[in-house]
């Protein structure tokens, strides 16, 4: 059938019956869940990630409202996905039509809540380094911020040509409180992966959350392994070492290590949090929202990474899974309660 005609004629998802507080703040008129259905009906061809990751991704976002956990969203190499077709050359996407694709922050974006605000770091389209990804284009029209906009909040455009990917930066742009979820994807190079680490690491709010991609691409993305290991065992050391100073002379916000606690795969990643506590509580969550026909691998066989549990969730997830868990959060879910503040 017609794909506008069928958009136009489905009808809008119920809201939930009891929402947790930062969840009815987000939710745009239409509930949450319209919103990440619209996207993902337009990303199934060339998604940027799995349904079975946006699942989780999903359940992520409910376990943070839960915990109260504030901060932005962010994704660290954004593409942009056309949707109407396949695009093996990447010049030419300035052909394509703004109606014909979607930048991969869309769907994270709807999990924003009001006045929250959202990056999105190139490399844009004509920088160096394509690397075979679908850039972004310079250009960005009012039908891409609507899409990117579901309720009022800061859009930040960042070039990694003039702005370098740092701390510092990473910092302002979170705001506050920092990033709750940042996505980095695109990384290559090992010191380049070091370097992106460190500085999510230092942007990253209490409680938050990121999100790993291309671990899986040994073959084509080596160094990205070898950064991300460096990292880990530069951030133990590190830590290490912090904490045989006396309290009173340990640097503030010394924590460096970052705790994984689920894999989700080449199209998803490996989700990491900025402290045991939430990792603990991000797997209880995981387990409290799969649906019946979902189970975690780890209640067989235990995986570990660094000292940390890492969940392998099984699930053939579709879209009716993420709206069901949207409209309904199973009632298990109650039982996640903000932790003491470190």
């Amino acid at each position: 059938g017609n794909g506008a005609a069928d958009e136009a004629m489905r009808p809008p998802p119920r809201l939930p019956q009891a929402m947790p507080p930062c969840w009815a703040a987000a939710a745009p008129p239409a509930a949450p869940s319209s919103a990440v259905l619209r996207i993902w009906r337009r990303l199934q061809a060339r998604p940027p990630y799995s349904i079975h990751a946006a699942f989780l991704f999903a359940a992520i976002a409910i376990a943070q409202c839960r915990l109260e956990v504030m901060g932005s969203i962010g994704e660290i190499g954004s593409s942009w996905i056309p949707t109407g077709g396949t695009v093996k050359d990447p010049t030419a996407i300035m052909a394509q039509t703004p109606r014909r694709g979607l930048v991969s922050v869309a769907a994270l974006s709807v999990y924003r809540r009001r006045n929250e605000s959202l990056l999105l770091h190139g490399p844009f389209f004509g920088e160096p380094n394509i690397h075979g990804f679908s850039c972004l284009q310079v250009a960005y029209n009012h039908l891409e911020d609507r899409m990117l906009r579901p309720r009022a909040s800061i859009v930040h455009r960042v070039s990694a040509a003039s702005a370098p990917l740092d701390g510092a930066l990473l910092r302002r742009l979170g705001g506050r409180t920092g990033f709750r979820l940042l996505r980095l994807d695109r990384l290559r190079g090992t010191n380049e992966t070091l370097q992106a680490l460190r500085a999510a690491r230092s942007a990253l709010s209490e409680g938050g959350v990121l999100v790993l991609d291309g671990l899986a691409d040994m073959s084509e993305r080596p160094g990205l392994q070898e950064g991300f290991h460096r990292y880990m065992h530069e951030a133990a050391a590190a830590d290490h070492a912090a904490l045989a100073l006396p309290p009173t002379t340990r640097p503030l916000g010394h924590r460096q290590r970052l705790v994984p606690f689920m894999w989700v795969g080449k199209h998803g990643g490996l989700f990491l949090a900025d402290d045991e506590r939430y990792a603990a509580a991000y797997r209880a969550a995981v387990r409290a929202s799969l649906p019946k026909d979902g189970h975690v691998l780890n209640d067989w066989s235990d995986k570990y990474m660094y000292s940390s549990r890492v969940l392998i969730v099984s699930l053939e997830a579709t879209l009716a899974h993420i709206e069901d868990l949207l409209v309904n959060p199973p009632r298990r879910l109650d039982a996640i309660t903000p932790l003491p503040r470190a």
